[in-house]
């Protein structure tokens, strides 16, 4: 029973965090973050990843998900899947190397 309210509680807030925010703040805050990132360690991260980060940090600035990413991004000791290059905040890292 505890397990279940506890995941409606985290649906809950998570559901508020979104409705602070438009769609337009969203699509902005995930656009700084990928430029952000690519202009430091010449990785894109996928749209995916980056929201998922978001939506585990809300409150995050672009520049610390940014950080955060290349941070995970430059480890070598990354996942055993092929598509991860990295892991943030338990997201797993996606998206492609840029020159």
């Amino acid at each position: 029973m505890f397990k279940k309210i506890s995941i409606v509680a985290i649906a809950a807030a998570f559901a508020l965090t979104l409705v602070a925010c438009t769609p337009t703040q969203v699509t902005s805050k995930i656009a700084a973050v990928q430029e952000k990132v690519g202009a430091v360690c010449n990785f894109i991260p996928t749209v995916g990843t980056v929201a998922a980060i978001l939506a585990g940090a809300p409150g995050a600035t672009a520049v610390a998900v940014a950080t955060a990413i290349c941070a995970a991004v430059s480890n070598k000791s990354v996942s055993r899947d092929a598509q991860c290059k990295g892991v943030v905040k338990g997201v797993c890292v996606q998206g492609r190397w840029v020159r």
